[in-house]
């Protein structure tokens, strides 16, 4: 795709060649299909930003894996396609908001493992509950908490709840908004990053080993 002028602000445009099955009638007006538009943006945007593009076009239009890979085959040599393959080879209809794809973003650059999503657990004093990110083996439970479902009125719940899962041998991770930043980041990856390395056998560490901050 090669980019254009546009008169309007804001807007990007550019040229793209398009198949028949790639185009579709919404409304009355002709459109890429949601695969073909995925695609693309995942082409187009910052990692994290792709991904949680992606994995909102998996929920909202039954979009699998499969379907986004056989679309990639068509782009090789284009520009981002890289990032596209990168993106879509991590991608799952499980992550439920842009935090979470987010957040799954970020242990990935980190090169650590990829936890597994929407875990659900039975606690004995709590009953079923389900954790967004977790490593079941080793304990280790990543929570993107939203403004949207964990805003003031739930902090009691949440608390009772985590509470439950350390009381049963699990360590969790909370990640807000503004833990998403450069800056805020650092601190959650880095703690997730010492918790594994504590948890999990030696033989079986597949991330690189933590630099130490200058002091």
């Amino acid at each position: 795709m090669q980019a254009c002028a546009s008169r309007s602000r804001g807007i990007y445009a550019g040229e793209r060649a398009l198949r028949p099955d790639e185009i579709m009638m919404l409304d009355g007006v002709r459109v890429t299909t949601p695969v073909r538009t995925a695609i693309d943006l995942a082409s187009l945007r910052g990692g994290a930003q792709a991904l949680a593009v992606v994995e909102s076009f998996m929920r909202s239009h039954n979009i699998s894996r499969f379907d986004l890979q056989t679309q990639l085959v068509r782009h090789r040599g284009r520009r981002g396609v890289i990032q596209a393959r990168r993106v879509v080879a991590h991608a799952s209809p499980l992550s439920e908001s842009p935090g979470e794809s987010w957040t799954k973003w970020f242990i990935i650059e980190a090169a650590l493992p990829q936890p597994q999503q929407q875990v659900e657990l039975r606690l004995p004093a709590w009953g079923l509950l389900r954790l967004d990110f977790a490593y079941p083996a080793l304990k280790v439970a990543v929570e993107y908490d939203g403004e949207a479902y964990h805003g003031p009125d739930r902090r009691s719940h949440d608390q009772d709840r985590r509470e439950a899962l350390e009381r049963a041998g699990w360590l969790v991770i909370v990640v807000r908004k503004q833990d998403l930043t450069a800056a805020g980041r650092a601190g959650w990856i880095s703690r997730l990053q010492d918790v594994l390395a504590q948890r999990m056998p030696l033989h079986r560490r597949t991330f690189p080993p933590k630099i130490p901050r200058e002091q």
